[in-house]
């Protein structure tokens, strides 16, 4: 296992979760994805979650396919943020730890829907990681190969999370 699918791993996407609902007032984090706004959100999911959550399956196959958006997303910047810091771009490296934050974040919102909180973690984990795995196969070891990663996802994983879709925003305030 290479040193960079170490530091990658989908625990620490989880991890990462939990530090970003503990912590307060962060100034560098997107506009669309601070704490404070993050664990407003939350607590607005936990306590409506009887008149937020959907019974119908289309509304569930599209939040989920959101979910799967931002868990991909979630893995491209945590790998991009290892890759970048090892090769001196601490200032990129930084930005893309806090979209990290805000696309693991929005997964779990997103697969919190119809589900109660620690099945939403288990389904949030289990979506970011075949990307995280096959993210790091297109890497094969080398992190001069994060170009190939950049160029794939790099726009429409900040776009989503600096202008989440209309669907995450009807979830609540940010």
């Amino acid at each position: 296992m290479s040193r960079i699918e170490e530091r990658v791993s989908v625990a620490t996407h989880i991890s990462l979760c939990a530090e970003a609902l503990a912590q307060i007032g962060r100034p560098s984090m997107p506009h669309s994805a601070s704490p404070s706004r993050s664990i407003a959100f939350l607590l607005v999911l936990l306590t409506n979650a009887a008149t937020i959550a959907q019974d119908s399956g289309d509304a569930d196959s599209e939040y989920m396919y959101y979910a799967d958006q931002y868990a991909r997303c979630a893995a491209f910047f945590a790998i991009a943020t290892e890759a970048l810091a090892s090769q001196g771009d601490n200032k990129t490296a930084l930005t893309y730890q806090e979209y990290r934050y805000g696309a693991s974040m929005y997964s779990f919102f997103l697969a919190l829907q119809g589900r109660d909180e620690e099945i939403a973690w288990e389904v949030a984990v289990s979506l970011i990681a075949p990307h995280e795995k096959q993210m790091l196969e297109v890497m094969d070891g080398k992190n001069e190969n994060i170009a190939i990663l950049i160029e794939r996802h790099a726009r429409h994983c900040v776009d989503i999370v600096q202008e989440p879709p209309q669907i995450v925003q009807d979830l609540g305030p940010f």
